[in-house]
């Protein structure tokens, strides 16, 4: 599946999300319309098969050569979005283009930086906090946050399930009751969206994690200015 977001501009982003969910990619894909300036256009996608959700180990082996392959089918963007709370695909796709691939966890833990040295991070399985932990490791920021899963899936998180929202607030009214704690980061794509909600409710800086990574990209794209180019 795919959504073009066309404004007239010279910048092109692709943003890929490892599952099959239409729900989460048009989800993102409104995120991606509001933020994105007249000056860069968007194309979201997701592979046609492979796991419905990511959240384990064997559904992140069976999405990232798909994940990959569609970068390789669309090698020509200025920027390029991994739509997961994760490293999956990042390091296959910087492989392939000559253009900035953004990594969701970097990108959030850029923005977290901005409101104070310690953050939560809020995501959705048990399953996915290892996985997470070790993306932070790499980063250098495994001292400066905590990692809590609000134990539900991430397509019923995506759906808006009762249910769901209500261990996701309970979760991060725990989070907010730690006194050091001066951000929270949505960890996963199916929680795309709730940051306005979850941030009015609670007063504290909350970070959509794909947001974060759709801004990052946006900066780091590249801009060409033909008239600038040295001639032949």
């Amino acid at each position: 599946m795919m959504m073009e977001n066309k404004p007239s501009g010279s910048r092109r982003i692709l943003v890929v999300n490892p599952n099959t969910n239409a729900e989460i990619t048009a989800g993102i894909d409104k995120i991606a319309s509001r933020i994105l300036g007249r000056d860069c256009q968007s194309l979201v996608i997701n592979p046609a098969t492979g796991p419905r959700a990511i959240e384990c180990k064997k559904d992140r082996e069976i999405a990232e050569p798909l994940v990959i392959d569609l970068v390789r089918q669309h090698s020509d963007y200025d920027a390029y979005v991994m739509a997961c709370f994760d490293d999956i695909g990042v390091a296959g796709a910087r492989d392939l283009v000559n253009a900035p691939v953004v990594d969701a966890v970097e990108a959030s833990v850029i923005a977290a930086r901005n409101y104070g040295s310690r953050y939560a991070i809020l995501t959705t399985v048990q399953d996915m906090v290892p996985g997470i932990l070790a993306c932070l490791e790499r980063l250098g920021a495994s001292e400066q946050c905590i990692v809590k899963a609000a134990g539900i899936g991430v397509s019923a998180a995506a759906a808006g399930e009762a249910n769901a929202l209500a261990r996701l607030d309970a979760t991060m009214a725990g989070l907010c009751a730690q006194a050091d704690v001066a951000s929270v980061i949505l960890g996963s794509g199916g929680l795309a969206g709730q940051a306005s909600r979850l941030r009015e409710k609670y007063n504290i800086p909350v970070i959509d994690c794909i947001e974060a990574a759709i801004n990052l990209a946006s900066t780091r794209a590249r801009k060409p200015h033909p008239e600038y180019e040295i001639p032949e």
